[in-house]
């Protein structure tokens, strides 16, 4: 008897210890009915499983995690599992409560974020590492330093990360239309940007129409990411680095982009801009020398369509460059096929697209 009761408290003990699945289901048939309850309700180290739905209203947006570290996830239904902010608020507010990259924002569509005097109209991390992965975020708006996501003051808790997500139609009117970095570092990784934004008119703007990274503090890398069709009217329509040293460029696309240079950088540069393609980027490419770059049509698969998978024939595939790597976020998906801008003008094709 005494080991059976010796077992019986060590799998209470253990089961007591085991981090648990929080279910979140607007529907009513999980544990709570909003996100902030589920992340309310969880510990260190839980996951709060959020069923699809239309997440809305004040318990679904300003979500904040209070220094807890868990992953917030959904069943992998990326399109019908939203949050959507209806132009009142972000869609997480993270202030100085210490979270690092154990802190995962994983599978959800968020819309509509909106800060009408601050920065990060969809999500915003100061003070606080995230890790945000397989997100779409689009139609979110800032004042300042990020339409769609704020990073900054980050350094002593890790690089936040942000990989594998679309980021698109997001607007800023200084810093950043997609992403901001400011005052510490992160990892952007195979991230599509599209038709993101800056329309500041001033040098006070400073630019960067998908991503602006400013006072980095570590090797902030942008690698493997599409950007098609962003813009700004000063500096960097794709990405803009100011006060920035060790901002890294590799195997990416930048194309279409519109106004300013699609990279620009201010007081610092870039430590290196290596096996990107470039196309079509109305006011230039890129500062300096840097030799191991591509000019050419990426040829995508159905550009009209934002399908920026590539066709069989593309130099983004191993097959099609000099250093056998794969070129920007998405591998191969259709035939071999024509360049969709041949025949056509610049103008023509946004008329078309937008």
């Amino acid at each position: 008897m005494r080991h059976c009761s010796l077992a019986l408290i060590i799998a209470v003990l253990a089961a007591a210890s085991a981090p648990a699945a929080i279910i979140v289901d607007a529907g009513g048939s999980g544990d709570y009915l909003t996100i902030q309850e589920g992340i309310n309700a969880a510990s260190e180290g839980d996951s709060v499983i959020v069923r699809p739905g239309m997440y809305t209203g004040p318990s679904n947006r300003g979500l904040t995690f209070d220094g807890t570290n868990i992953t917030l996830t959904t069943l992998g239904n990326i399109e019908s599992t939203i949050i959507d902010c209806g132009g009142w608020d972000r869609a997480f507010y993270v202030l100085n409560t210490g979270e690092d990259t154990t802190c995962v924002i994983s599978g959800f569509t968020i819309r509509n974020g909106y800060t009408p005097s601050s920065d990060g109209g969809g999500i915003f991390a100061s003070g606080a590492s995230l890790t945000v992965e397989g997100c779409v975020i689009e139609n979110c708006t800032a004042s300042n330093n990020g339409g769609g996501v704020f990073f900054g003051y980050n350094t002593r808790l890790g690089r936040s990360i942000i990989k594998d997500c679309v980021i698109r139609d997001n607007h800023v009117e200084s810093r950043g239309g997609g992403i901001m970095v400011s005052h510490g570092a992160a990892k952007i990784i195979g991230c599509t940007f599209a038709r993101n934004s800056t329309t500041g008119d001033d040098e006070a703007s400073q630019g960067g129409g998908a991503v602006c990274c400013h006072t980095i503090h570590e090797m902030t890398p942008i690698a493997s990411c599409t950007f098609v069709g962003n813009s700004s009217v000063l500096n960097g329509s794709a990405i803009h680095s100011y006060a920035a040293l060790d901002v890294v460029v590799r195997t990416s696309v930048i194309a279409f982009s519109e106004g300013g240079p699609a990279m620009t950088a201010g007081g610092g540069g870039f430590s290196m801009i290596d096996y990107n393609l470039f196309y079509w980027n109305t006011g230039g490419d890129y500062p300096g020398e840097h030799p191991d770059n591509l000019i050419g049509d990426p040829l995508f698969c159905d550009f009209y369509a934002d399908d920026f998978t590539l066709c069989a024939n593309s130099p983004c595939l191993p097959g099609g460059n000099p250093w056998g790597e794969l070129i920007g976020a998405h591998d191969t998906a259709c035939g071999e096929c024509d360049s969709p801008v041949e025949d056509a003008t610049w103008g023509s094709i946004k008329a078309l697209w937008r």
